[in-house]
């Protein structure tokens, strides 16, 4: 037993493409970065915190949530870099 033979439909469908509308991203001006470095210049811890993280977002370009899940371990010496760490729930980039 097996399929029957494929009969040709007189039936045209009418497909449309759907309508895709393009999301910009914001981004921050010069002046707008220039305004936040400005805002973190400080001996504070904060205020180097957070210059720390004004340089990373605009050297890597990554997103906040990514610099949120950067995690180190300073009970490893011998290693100088920073681990990322995936949550289950994220989507891969």
């Amino acid at each position: 037993m097996g399929w029957p033979p494929r009969r040709r439909s007189r039936i045209r469908w009418r497909v449309c493409a759907p309508k895709v509308t393009e999301k910009l991203v914001p981004v921050f001006t010069s002046e707008e970065l220039s305004a936040l470095q400005k805002a973190c210049q400080g001996r504070s811890f904060i205020q180097r915190r957070d210059a720390a993280i004004v340089a990373v977002l605009t050297a890597t370009g990554i997103r906040a949530g990514e610099l949120a899940g950067i995690r180190y371990n300073p009970g490893d010496p011998g290693r100088s870099d920073l681990d990322l760490v995936q949550r289950e729930s994220a989507r891969a980039r």
